[in-house]
């Protein structure tokens, strides 16, 4: 899960300093003076408070949710990892020891925040259509 693969690594994750789960640990609450920094630091700062004003209430579940499936069937399909060289909630590290437990097909760095959908559209479809036209040649 990907809070196994963040929890008890030194320093601790500034996603780990920055949420904390309710008393019924069934949601993750986020403290939103860090979060414009965390999730949307390739932005400028009035688009990223902009967007962190319509966050709302992560359920925990997803986070600790181990995902399941056959290594045989994995690896039998076209896979392809983006990293995300400036990603503040899953850094670097963290993101390569997570492929490390798994094969990937193909992997691309960019220098990307956590959210490149918003601070660099353009070239993340430009990567999406050529890992695309890659597996369909």
């Amino acid at each position: 899960s990907l809070i196994d693969t963040l929890r008890g690594e030194e320093p601790a994750t500034d996603i780990e300093l920055a949420m904390s789960l309710s008393a019924d640990k069934r949601r993750c609450l986020l403290d939103v003076q860090q979060a414009a920094e965390l999730f949307y630091n390739g932005l400028p700062e009035a688009e990223a408070e902009h967007l962190v004003a319509r966050l709302g209430v992560q359920s925990s579940l997803p986070l600790a949710a181990r995902a399941r499936f056959s290594q045989e069937r994995f690896e039998s399909l076209n896979s392809a990892y983006i990293c995300c060289t400036r990603d503040r909630v899953i850094p670097p590290l963290h993101q390569r020891r997570m492929l490390a437990r798994q094969s990937c097909g193909k992997l691309l760095q960019a220098e990307f925040d956590h959210s490149p959908f918003h601070s660099n559209p353009g070239l993340l479809a430009r990567l999406l259509l050529s890992l695309h036209q890659d597996t369909s040649e």
